[in-house]
């Protein structure tokens, strides 16, 4: 993930996680006001069949499964966008007054 602006990463990991909207954020060091491009949207609705799919796995399986699924969701939904997608993000037009 990086911004188009000036090319770093908006935030930190830490940050990003913790943020409330993480679809419309500002970069920590430019401060470019950026919203999510196609891909971060797309990358959200694939996690849907995967969340389903882990919900009847694990009343399939039972509830240890939940750490686990739960884990895996972690990593392929903040981990991986966050290190590999770098078109996460596109400049936010100008607001108008």
């Amino acid at each position: 993930m990086k911004c188009p602006a000036c090319g770093n990463r908006p935030l930190t990991f830490s940050k990003w996680l913790r943020t409330l909207n993480p679809l419309r954020i500002q970069c920590g060091r430019c401060n470019a006001r950026l919203n999510a491009g196609p891909i971060a949207y797309a990358w959200t609705l694939c996690h849907v069949p995967i969340a389903a799919g882990l919900v009847a796995i694990r009343l399939l399986v039972g509830p240890w499964f939940l750490p686990l699924a739960l884990g895996v969701l972690f990593c392929t939904a903040y981990v991986i966008p966050y290190f590999t997608l770098d078109g996460t993000y596109r400049i936010a037009p100008p607001v108008a007054n």
